[in-house]
C-alpha cells in the first residue's frame, strides 16, 4: 500500500502545479446540499465546506455567508457575504470569461426588478471561489422565506472533477491541498525507507 501512496506523490506535485498556473473548474457529478430550517449554521453537518476558506451557511433568516471567514451575512453595503465568493448567472458550459460576477446578493437581485433569494430557486449559477481560484455550477433548488423560515435552504452543485491515476479515478484537490499531499506522501516515503 505505501509502495501505492509513494507512486502518487509525483502525480499529486504535477497536478498541484497545473492546478496553480490556471482556474479549476469544478465539472464533476452534481451534489445536493440541504440546510434544513431552524438547524445550527455552526455545525459542520449544516455548511457546505467547499474548501479549506469557503464554508457555505445560512442562519435563521437573511442570505448566504461564508462561515469560514464571517460570524453571519453582512447587511451593511456594499453586501460582500459569503466573504471571499463571487457569483454570475449562468453555467460553466457558458465559459467563465464570458460571465459577469459580482458579490452574491448583487448577483441575485439582478435576476430580475425587486429580486430576492427566493427568485433564485431554479437559476442557474456560476460561484467563484476566489482564493482557491475554482468555479463551480449552483442552482438553488430551495429557499425558506425569512419571516418564520427558519433559514433553510438547498442547492444541487457541481463538484470537482476526477483524475485518472493508475486505471482508478480519484478526485482533484484544489492546488494548496495536492501540495501538502505530495509533501506528506514524500516523507512518509522517506521515513518508511530510513526506519
Amino acid at each position: 500500500m505505501l509502495r501505492g501512496l509513494m507512486t502518487l506523490a509525483p502525480v499529486a506535485l504535477v497536478l498541484a502545479s497545473v492546478h496553480a498556473a490556471a482556474a479549476t473548474l469544478w465539472n464533476g457529478p452534481a451534489m445536493t446540499f440541504n440546510k434544513a430550517p431552524f438547524a445550527d449554521p455552526t455545525l459542520a453537518t449544516n455548511q457546505d465546506r467547499l474548501t479549506t476558506t469557503v464554508w457555505i451557511t445560512r442562519a435563521a433568516s437573511r442570505g448566504l455567508y461564508n462561515i469560514a471567514t464571517e460570524s453571519s451575512y453582512g447587511v451593511v453595503p456594499p453586501v460582500l457575504s459569503p466573504v471571499g465568493t463571487r457569483w454570475a448567472l449562468g453555467s460553466l458550459a457558458n465559459g467563465v470569461q464570458n460571465l459577469t460576477f459580482n458579490p452574491w446578493e448583487t448577483t441575485v437581485r439582478s435576476i430580475a426588478p425587486g429580486a430576492g433569494p427566493p427568485n433564485a430557486v431554479g437559476v442557474a449559477m456560476v460561484a467563484h471561489l476566489v482564493a482557491d481560484d475554482i468555479y463551480l455550477d449552483l442552482k438553488l433548488t430551495s429557499w425558506s422565506q425569512q419571516t418564520g423560515g427558519g433559514g433553510g435552504f438547498s442547492y444541487e452543485r457541481s463538484s470537482p472533477p476526477a483524475a485518472v491515476v493508475n486505471g482508478k479515478q480519484v478526485p482533484l484537490l484544489p492546488a494548496p491541498a495536492m501540495v501538502a499531499l505530495a509533501f506528506a506522501l514524500a516523507a512518509l516515503g522517506r521515513a518508511r525507507q530510513s526506519g
